[in-house]
């Protein structure tokens, strides 16, 4: 039987830094008077983690690891950053359109990423480093 690195505490971390990531851009100024968490907001930022995490019972070792590390970081990149810059509430259209580019391009490549960084991985030093599926073929007796 393949053997997989234990990657599943890390993707959980992933989810909740995630959440607490999209709860903390959610809350923006309202008028002058204080802020207000924008539920909808909320809602549409934490949708990339909620795949991400469902994903986390299916997938295994590097193809685990490198999308949720992939979705925080460019998360972080596209969103955190300008806001903590610019001081800018979410008006920009790539912050806005950032979790569907999360979820529907960063996710599966990330997955194809660690899949093939598990197989090198493998080849390379001739046994299992990670890999997508538990459902895998053992590996022959050498």
């Amino acid at each position: 039987m393949t053997a997989y690195p234990e990657t599943r505490p890390l993707a959980r971390w992933i989810v909740v830094l995630g959440v607490i990531l999209s709860a903390f851009l959610s809350i923006v100024p309202f008028y002058s008077a204080g802020y207000k968490l924008a539920f909808g907001t909320l809602l549409w930022t934490i949708v990339p983690y909620v795949v991400y995490g469902s994903f986390s019972e299916l997938l295994r070792g590097w193809a685990l690891a490198v999308p949720g590390v992939a979705i925080l970081a460019l998360d972080v990149l596209v969103r955190l950053v300008p806001r903590i810059i610019e001081g800018s509430v979410q008006t920009d259209p790539l912050t806005t359109w950032a979790p569907a580019w999360l979820t529907l391009v960063v996710f599966p490549l990330g997955a194809l990423a660690g899949h093939w960084l598990a197989r090198t991985l493998e080849s390379r030093t001739g046994h299992a480093a990670g890999g997508s599926s538990p459902n895998a073929a053992p590996h022959a007796a050498r």
